[in-house]
């Protein structure tokens, strides 16, 4: 029995539900290509929002583009707030970075942050807010 295994990269989603279907053949008969078992499993779900951003804190915040390239993300902060730190985490919850709110730069009617070169995948950035408030959005760094 011989395996094999394939991946598919997928960029970004519009708004809506899909299906991913995983097939596993099995061949019988040496070589007359037979099909002796075929296995599938299929996962659905939903992309709600083409940016995909998570926050605990509530609306006026917003972390894009998503996936970034580069490591170069824009933030939307409410004029009320103030970041007082920066943390980005990985898929298993390491700290990757850490820094001061000084890092984010002010971009016209958002802030700018510039994240040092990190392998591509899914992290979490948390925002530390004055008042121990921490906010966390997912990103997808490429």
């Amino acid at each position: 029995m011989s395996s094999f295994m394939d991946s598919v990269k997928v960029g970004r989603l519009a708004v809506g539900t899909y299906t991913v279907s995983f097939i596993s053949v099995e061949a019988a008969g040496g070589n007359q290509l037979c099909e002796g078992r075929r296995d599938t499993a299929s996962l659905t779900f939903q992309v709600r929002s083409p940016l995909a951003t998570t926050t605990r804190a509530g609306e006026g915040w917003a972390v894009y583009p998503t996936p970034a390239v580069g490591g170069a993300l824009s933030l939307t902060i409410p004029s009320d707030k103030q970041v007082d730190s920066i943390k980005l985490l990985d898929a298993v919850g390491r700290t990757c970075y850490i820094s001061s709110g000084k890092a984010l730069l002010p971009q016209g009617g958002h802030w700018q942050l510039k994240l040092p070169a990190l392998p591509t995948g899914a992290y979490i950035l948390q925002l530390g807010v004055a008042g121990s408030t921490i906010v966390s959005h997912r990103v997808l760094l490429e």
